[in-house]
């Protein structure tokens, strides 16, 4: 879905792998992310605890057409 919005994925396998991702790159505009996650992290903590005012939850299955849509809202066109 992130590909068809127009955007590059970068991917980790676990929160752990998340966190050095958003450490040591800055071009990082969107995280999205499992509640539940592999680890020792889920996904609020690697959010963190204070979600920021603009965050989404999306149940599963995620439709692709609005799971497009609110990425674009939320850090524009591509």
């Amino acid at each position: 879905m992130v590909d068809d919005a127009g955007y590059t994925p970068v991917e980790a396998v676990d929160a752990e792998e998340a966190v050095a991702i958003l450490e040591s790159r800055s071009d990082i505009a969107l995280l999205l992310t499992d509640i539940q996650m592999p680890g020792s992290m889920d996904g609020l903590k690697l959010g963190n605890i204070e979600i920021p005012a603009d965050s989404r939850f999306f149940g599963k299955p995620l439709e692709a057409q609005e799971m497009i849509a609110e990425m674009q809202s939320m850090i524009g066109h591509a």
